[in-house]
């Protein structure tokens, strides 16, 4: 059994998406100034590195984050590398093979290699999923999609293809790092914090290879 963490990292500089506020850490107490132990304080969208939309980001009177489905973000899933597209089809998907069956759906694009760049900069030209793509998957019984960027939905429509996946239930899980990853299957651990009434959740996310 291989462990990869998928997950991005999370520190103050680091990018995050346009118009929302930047991390912040603050040290309330600290063990140099002779306090009795370290205390961090922290400042973040929930939208922010590896995370996880709950239906209610994009559909009012949606699912939260504490009331989606465990079952969902934990158990099989299957890695896709779709090369280098300027955005998923539905050609991109079928062309996959995905198996019948399959609930939980990985997509690996050229978006890692802003991975490899400077991590304070963000990238508007990403790949996103095509609107007529998202159908196909809700078509298909997929009921988490992960991408490797801050967004399933490309950057020049960002509600249509959230509003066909989170409409319906659907877990999205949006800047994992598949760099290191090879097309497959395996086991996905991506657990967020019970935040009640949240939209969202940064989650440390895991690939377990079998």
């Amino acid at each position: 059994m291989k462990i990869h963490d998928i997950s991005m990292p999370l520190y103050p500089g680091f990018v995050v998406w346009p118009g929302n506020p930047e991390v912040a850490f603050t040290l309330r107490s600290s063990t140099a100034r002779g306090d009795t132990a370290n205390v961090t304080d922290i400042s973040l969208c929930t939208h922010t590195s590896t995370h996880m939309d709950a239906p209610r980001h994009f559909v009012h009177e949606a699912p939260t984050m504490e009331q989606i489905d465990l079952n969902i973000v934990y158990g099989p899933a299957l890695v896709i590398d779709v090369g280098d597209v300027d955005e998923i089809t539905v050609a991109d998907l079928e062309k996959a093979t995905i198996p019948a069956g399959t609930v939980r759906l990985l997509i690996k694009s050229r978006n890692g290699k802003y991975w490899d760049g400077d991590l304070s900069v963000f990238h508007t030209d990403y790949v996103g999923i095509h609107e007529d793509a998202a159908r196909w998957l809700l078509a298909h019984g997929i009921k988490l999609v992960g991408i490797d960027y801050f967004s399933i939905a490309p950057f020049y429509d960002l509600v249509t293809t959230h509003r066909i996946l989170l409409g319906q239930g659907v877990i999205a899980l949006e800047a994992i790092d598949l760099r290191q990853i090879k097309p497959g299957n395996y086991t996905l651990a991506a657990l967020p914090l019970k935040l009640v009434g949240s939209d969202g959740c940064p989650v440390r996310a895991i690939l377990v290879e079998n």
